[in-house]
């Protein structure tokens, strides 16, 4: 993947995550807003679900955040001529796994040692 290519695409999937960022926090703003009004003579039940809704809100937002913040650094890892580099051993990563995983920083290699170690 040519680096104009990469960015494009990576430029691409920033903006649409920064469109599905605002919705989410907006739809976050609306529940918790929503939940708060409206609590006046609930019971443990109801208690019970709107804390589950709400939870499983903030658990969509975190991973939204997340998909965020990868691909703004691979987009100062592009902009620093290292993005396709592999953060753990120097090596490139290959083109496949950049292809299906844009904000990767590290190679399969690397990967698969970091995950056994957890």
């Amino acid at each position: 993947m040519s680096p104009t290519t990469a960015l494009r695409d990576l430029r691409s999937r920033h903006e649409q995550i920064e469109a599905v960022y605002a919705e989410a926090i907006e739809r976050h703003r609306t529940l918790v807003k929503n939940l708060s009004d409206d609590s006046e003579g609930d019971d443990a039940a109801d208690a019970g679900t709107k804390a589950a809704a709400s939870e499983e809100d903030e658990a969509e937002l975190r991973l939204i955040v997340s998909r965020r913040t990868q691909l703004a650094h691979a987009m100062e890892r592009l902009d620093a001529g290292t993005y396709g580099i592999c953060e753990s051993c120097g090596e490139a990563i290959p083109a496949e796994r950049l292809e299906l995983f844009p904000a990767a920083t590290t190679c399969v290699a690397c990967k698969l040692r970091s995950e056994r170690r957890r």
